[in-house]
């Protein structure tokens, strides 16, 4: 029966849609545990996700369509089966043109294109660390040493980095962004680092 297949797959579609885009689940705490977890890594000149979120969408694409290949092994009933099933008609080529299951498809996309936005969002916040890695320290010890600086303006100079390492160090060890898990720590390490570097 083509509605009962439809029905399965529709909700199985669903599913994915609705455990890739859950909304209660950002932040340190969560209700459902993430799908995916993925690494948060300083790739200079980038802070950036392994495995990138390019990939987990890849992944995604391939669940969907092995779900919906799926109809290609399910045929009508009715059917003489005596020989190869090769010549037996199956749900496949119906259930590429339901116009529920098409829509549920695109829904899918669509819950992706929100996590790609909230991730790059908390991306974002890591921008202000850049300096770390793109400025030239010695330019900038040059430019300081200029000014004639005094005692007091050389521990300015190494507090402001201090409180910097400081920073990063509260920064969570685990951010959830619905069904991603992003760990930090390997982040967290480069980041102080760099930061050491300049003291």
């Amino acid at each position: 029966n083509f509605e009962a297949v439809a029905t399965c797959i529709r909700d199985s579609l669903r599913l994915l849609r609705n455990r890739f885009g859950s909304q209660g689940s950002t932040g340190f705490l969560f209700l459902e545990q993430p799908v995916f977890n993925v690494d948060i890594v300083l790739k200079i000149p980038e802070v950036v996700m392994n495995p990138t979120l390019d990939e987990i969408q890849e992944c995604m694409n391939k669940t969907a369509k092995a779900i919906l290949r799926a109809a290609k092994h399910v045929f009508a009933w009715g059917q003489d089966r005596s020989g190869d099933v090769a010549h037996l008609k199956n749900f496949y080529n119906l259930i590429g043109k339901s116009r529920s299951i098409v829509k549920v498809v695109f829904q899918l996309t669509g819950t992706f294109a929100g996590l790609r936005r909230a991730v790059d969002d908390y991306l974002e916040m890591f921008h202000r660390y850049d300096f770390l890695w793109k400025e030239n320290k010695a330019d900038c010890l040059a430019k300081f040493l200029e000014s004639d600086p005094s005692l007091d303006d050389f521990e300015k100079e190494i507090r402001k980095y201090d409180d910097i390492e400081a920073e990063i160090a509260g920064i969570l060890p685990v951010h959830n962004i619905e069904s991603l898990s992003m760990e930090s720590q390997s982040l967290k390490h480069s980041l102080k680092s760099e930061a050491a570097l300049w003291k």
